[in-house]
């Protein structure tokens, strides 16, 4: 008998609850059933993600980029996920996945190293993916 699905929320699916734009159906209720279920992730990249975004004012709140994550970590059920040496060593050197988004990488990395499946609307992760590289779920 397995666990429930891990799902990792990408930092796109943080941001778009954040400012309630609509995300697919399918992916909705995979998301409410992993945090249900104890399965739902957030990576520490995202709060980095947050931090940057507000630093150059593409993201804008009257919080502080931590204070912005752990709202939306509490608010949704998800669990801080573990980011390992391993997991910065090995996001440097992905079998066939052109993309140099450290973020991208590092959360690439991660789902493949727990086997969970990113929740995303990135089309190089969608595309790596659908090459059979990590699970992915498209919003």
């Amino acid at each position: 008998m397995t666990g429930p699905e891990k799902l990792l929320l990408d930092t796109c699916v943080v941001l778009f609850a954040a400012g309630g734009e609509e995300i697919l159906p399918a992916a909705r209720m995979a998301i409410e059933e992993a945090s249900e279920q104890g399965g739902l992730f957030l990576s520490p990249v995202s709060a980095w993600e947050i931090g940057l975004l507000m630093a150059r004012g593409r993201l804008k709140s009257t919080m502080i980029a931590i204070d912005f994550f752990n709202e939306f970590v509490e608010g949704s059920g998800c669990i801080v996920s573990d980011i390992t040496p391993a997991i910065f060593a090995n996001s440097s050197s992905l079998p066939h996945f052109d993309n140099r988004d450290p973020a991208d990488c590092l959360l690439v990395t991660t789902a493949r190293a727990f086997d969970m499946t990113i929740v995303t609307r990135d089309r190089a992760i969608l595309t790596y993916g659908n090459e059979g590289h990590v699970k992915t779920l498209p919003c």
